[in-house]
């Protein structure tokens, strides 16, 4: 039986910064037109970047993301946030 690694990453891009409400553009990495900017401020669909960074940590073999809006295990334990 072969293993498989999945490798899910979401990013959180509620921030103001993340979308531009006057003008579209095409996509860094896919097809197709966007309002959403990176961290960079390059056009981008969220999607487009999750996917680009599952490609890179899977392809490193590396499989922790780590999302701060939901508590690990360990700060559960400790009462941290919930």
């Amino acid at each position: 039986m072969s293993a498989q690694l999945i490798v899910r990453v979401h990013l959180d891009w509620t921030a103001p910064g993340h979308y531009e409400p006057k003008q579209a553009r095409p996509c860094r990495l896919g097809d197709g037109p966007t309002r959403m900017r990176d961290a960079s401020g390059r056009p981008c669909h969220q999607e487009c970047a999750e996917d680009e960074i599952a490609r890179e940590l899977y392809g490193r073999g590396q499989a922790l993301i780590a999302d701060e809006r939901v508590p690990s295990p360990a700060a559960r334990a400790r009462g941290g946030a919930r």
